[in-house]
């Protein structure tokens, strides 16, 4: 069992005593060790569905090896926003009534700073968002949704050429956006950031 399992265990049991009987113990104890496990087991159950949902990148990974690993990394500017064809399955198809129901949003960008790789490699980026039915009374949200608009700057962190996850939640993917965390991590990694006068955009062209 790993640590943080025993803990939690611990932390449920910590009002039972195994040589009293149950239907002995004081009131309040049963009633807190039973709110103690409602509680714990509505948090273990959102962390599980948050990480299979939004986040893709391993709990135990380090941003700073990851970067020094990757295959490419840049600096993109998003340029658009739109919606992947998905969003028309899930808003008129069978989707619709699902209880969570994910689309996803691409993003097309510049390449504003080239670090290493190939930048052009990466088609477009994306998020997913949760769908909400305007139609319906019932209105859903989800902590781990990112939004970015055009003009937001990118730390792109990827292994191989094709579309890169990206959000503002930090550890949910390798990609970040770029603020002085995302700076202070490439020097980490030994990887050189180059000057203004040295970087060039290059426009990708709309992925369809």
């Amino acid at each position: 069992m790993n640590d943080w399992a025993t803990a939690i265990l611990a932390a449920m049991t910590s009002n039972v005593r195994p040589d009293i009987p149950m239907d002995v113990m004081h009131d309040r104890h049963r009633l807190e060790t039973r709110m103690k496990i409602l509680v714990l087991t509505s948090i273990l159950l959102a962390a599980s569905f948050s990480a299979s949902a939004i986040c893709v990148s391993p709990a135990d990974g380090s941003a700073e090896k990851t970067i020094s690993q990757a295959e490419t990394v840049f600096v993109a500017t998003i340029t658009k926003a739109y919606l992947d064809p998905d969003f028309e399955d899930v808003s008129k198809g069978e989707k619709k009534s699902s209880i969570r129901t994910w689309y996803t949003v691409r993003y097309d960008f510049v390449i504003a700073i080239s670090i290493k790789g190939q930048p052009s490699s990466v088609p477009f980026l994306m998020t997913k968002g949760l769908y909400n039915d305007p139609s319906s009374k019932r209105f859903k949200t989800f902590g781990e949704q990112s939004r970015f608009v055009p003009g937001d700057n990118i730390l792109v962190v990827t292994n191989g050429p094709g579309p890169v996850p990206i959000s503002s939640v930090s550890g949910c993917t390798d990609s970040m956006p770029w603020d002085d965390e995302a700076y202070d991590l490439l020097r980490k990694a030994n990887l050189r950031v180059p000057e203004n006068k040295d970087a060039k955009a290059e426009v990708k062209k709309p992925a369809r």
